[in-house]
């Protein structure tokens, strides 16, 4: 099936902090541009304060650390976290 990029949009993203092709810090400032750009949180085994400061820099709006608690995870994606 076609896709029409202008009529479909991403709401929102959640990815992990490290991945093999860069994670998190790699995609949030390519999503970050545009008029509206899809909320995005972040999951990452590691909670240092350095990781929270650099992907909030970037754009992230939350963060949630392994193990994830799936109901804050779930509120969130729906919109209320």
């Amino acid at each position: 099936p076609s896709h029409d990029s202008q009529s479909e949009r991403v709401s929102s993203i959640l990815c992990d902090m490290h991945m093999p092709d860069g994670g998190a810090e790699r995609l949030l400032p390519i999503v970050a541009t545009g008029s509206n750009p899809p909320r995005f949180a972040v999951i990452s085994g590691d909670s240092s304060e350095d990781y929270l400061y650099r992907v909030a820099a970037l754009g992230a709006q939350a963060f949630f650390t392994k193990p994830i608690e799936v109901d804050e995870v779930v509120a969130w994606v729906r919109g209320g976290g």
